[in-house]
């Protein structure tokens, strides 16, 4: 019976991840990146998604990025600059790092160890 249950599932999975695929990766009528992306960025010895949402090309929103060593990071883009809180994830999903945004400016940064702030620093937006 589990069997039979899994074999029918597997039509319906494919169905539905065919006729969902094409909500992500759009561009709006400008041309520009709209709606929900699933990006790709290749570099020496690591490839990492990066699941964003954008507005008439402008990166908005809350974004994650998943790291090819099986780390993550997760924040919020406003008028295509990181802002507020990023927090980065270790592979075991302990928050290891994070960081504070103003304006796409880096403001603040703390380092975890066991859960506890083990190191901060403050830095001067405008240097």
């Amino acid at each position: 019976m589990k069997k039979m249950i899994l074999i029918l599932s597997i039509p319906f999975c494919l169905l539905y991840s065919c006729s969902t695929s094409n909500h992500f990766n759009r561009y709006n009528n400008s041309n520009k990146k709209s709606g929900k992306w699933i990006e790709t960025v290749s570099l020496p010895d690591t490839v990492n998604f990066i699941y964003s949402k954008y507005k008439n090309g402008i990166k908005k929103g809350k974004t994650q990025i998943q790291y090819s060593n099986g780390k993550m990071s997760k924040g919020c883009y406003v008028n295509d600059k990181k802002q507020g809180c990023w927090i980065y994830y270790d592979e075991k999903n302990n928050i290891f790092k994070k960081e504070y945004y103003t304006e796409g400016y880096l403001s603040r940064i703390e380092f975890f160890e066991n859960g506890k702030i083990v190191k901060s620093a403050i830095s001067d937006p405008a240097f």
